[in-house]
């Protein structure tokens, strides 16, 4: 049986988006020695590159799973993966973001 390569891809692309925010933030802090950016216009963009790509993994992953039912596909794991970790990135997104702007450091 062939496994849906949409299903593939949300789950890729959600394993990668939880390197992105960690190696962003270690960034920061290699390079200013602290959280704090001047301005936060890089964590920002941060946070919407980590929620855009979630999002697109999610309705990736739901269409995954639509068409595994309606083709008789493999790879449901796969889908339900990328939708469940793509949901907890943007959770964790939306805490660190709020803590972000409470501290300064999301604000311009």
């Amino acid at each position: 049986m062939r496994k849906s390569r949409l299903a593939i891809v949300s789950f890729i692309l959600s394993l990668l988006l939880t390197f992105i925010p960690s190696y962003s933030i270690l960034g920061m802090v290699i390079v200013y020695g602290t959280f704090n950016l001047p301005f936060g216009y890089g964590f920002i963009n941060i946070e919407l590159l980590t929620f855009g790509f979630a999002i697109l993994a999610i309705v990736l992953g739901i269409i995954a799973l639509i068409k595994i039912k309606r083709n008789n596909l493999e790879g449901k794991w796969l889908a339900v993966t990328g939708i469940v970790v793509s949901v907890i990135l943007i959770v964790v997104a939306m805490i660190v973001f709020v803590s972000g702007m409470s501290y300064g450091i999301a604000t311009p």
